[in-house]
């Protein structure tokens, strides 16, 4: 713009000289055009980060998860619904009742639906059951380490290094139907893949046998997020279907794959299974792993449905997926299974829908407050039974 106003001015004088004064006018107006651009600029730029997105200012750098938000940072969230979230050591977010007794510890790992961004901190479902169970006199400390993008082989992965640091006396983990068949995409921190001999082999992006490492960057992050806003939104239009890929940022990652632990073939299994979508076969081999990585303590799955939803002009109350996993759970009685679908369904039947916010689609996305109370009184529940 710079170049086309000077040729311009150029030419114009060329044509007829200016007078002095317009000299100096003209001057003044290049110079301070670009000032007020800028000024602008960061009104727009301050405007979005206190009312949609405000990232970490600054990120760790570990050995299983690349970079995660550094400790005592947060994270404002505006697009889905509104909260803000912050951040300890190794990724946990902080919840109501924490303390370092190291022998009342509940680890609960999950997706975006347990991170939950779209809600404040105290409303998350992990901090409701935690607040729930002090309430009720149990002394619980309960570590969410929910992130987006997590799969069933994530779990499996980072359960053992959790598990050295937290010695919990419970292990929650949240699932839903997508996390059997996500675990076999390569875009994933830790994936499964099937080998000739059609059993599950894991393979890792980092080596976890040292334990998990967590590094502190000096350097703080920042960027304007009218690019990323915009690039973001401009990814979603061309890919209205995609789903985010948890591509590993940081470390020096060094993919390999660990060959686990043979396990039986389920009778009447079919040998070439589909991955891309949820087979029970493939499930049951998946929930082994997740309780030997899991080695005795008490496992706690919160399975949540994508039902109630809005289809058309109805609501459909039913998952067909989720009643079939809760059928195909009854082969494992020591899990203990949180089912918060007929709560959904009395929720919607009272007039509110456990998804959806005010700047969201209603009966999609993530859980809002409602949904998030329900699987937390439910969870509080099931701790409780565990821990009696």
């Amino acid at each position: 713009m710079l170049v086309i106003l000077g040729i311009y001015f150029s030419i114009k004088r060329i044509k007829k000289p200016a007078s002095p004064e317009k000299i100096e006018t003209t001057s003044r107006y290049l110079v301070q055009a670009p000032l007020w651009c800028l000024l602008a600029l960061f009104a727009v730029e301050l405007t979005l980060r206190v009312t949609v997105y405000s990232p970490p200012l600054r990120r760790d750098v570990t050995n299983w998860a690349g970079d995660i938000p550094g400790v005592h940072t947060f994270i404002l969230w505006g697009k889905e619904g509104y909260g803000l979230t912050r951040y300890d050591k190794w990724g946990a977010l902080q919840t109501p009742f924490h303390d370092n007794k190291k022998d009342n510890n509940v680890i609960v790992l999950g997706d975006s639906q347990t991170e939950c961004l779209q809600v404040p901190d105290n409303q998350k479902f992990t901090s409701v059951a935690e607040t729930l169970l002090r309430r009720d006199g149990y002394d619980a400390d309960l570590h969410n380490l929910g992130r987006s993008g997590l799969a069933m082989a994530d779990y499996v992965s980072w359960i053992p290094p959790y598990r050295d640091i937290y010695r919990p006396r419970a292990i929650v983990v949240q699932l839903t139907t997508s996390d059997f068949i996500e675990s076999f995409q390569e875009g994933q921190f830790n994936y499964f893949v099937i080998g000739d001999d059609h059993e599950l082999d894991l393979a890792q992006t980092y080596d976890l046998s040292a334990g998990f490492i967590q590094k502190a960057r000096r350097k703080y992050r920042f960027g304007f997020q009218i690019g990323e806003l915009g690039y973001q939104r401009w990814y979603l239009m061309r890919n209205s279907s995609g789903r985010d890929q948890n591509i590993p940022a940081g470390g020096n990652p060094s993919t390999g794959t660990v060959n686990l632990q043979r396990l039986p073939t389920v009778p009447g299994e079919e040998q070439n299974v589909d991955v891309g979508v949820f087979d029970l076969a493939l499930a049951d081999r998946q929930l082994k792993l997740l309780l030997r990585a899991s080695e005795g303590v008490p496992l706690i799955v919160v399975f949540l449905p994508s039902a109630p939803y809005i289809s058309g002009n109805e609501i459909e109350m039913t998952d067909p997926a989720h009643e079939r996993l809760m059928e195909f759970m009854k082969r494992y009685p020591e899990v203990t299974v949180v089912d918060p679908l007929p709560e959904f369904q009395n929720l919607t039947m009272a007039g509110r829908l456990p998804r959806g916010f005010f700047n969201s689609t209603p009966g999609s996305g993530h859980l809002n407050q409602d949904g998030n109370q329900i699987v937390g009184e439910l969870l509080a529940q099931a701790i409780g039974q565990v821990l009696k």
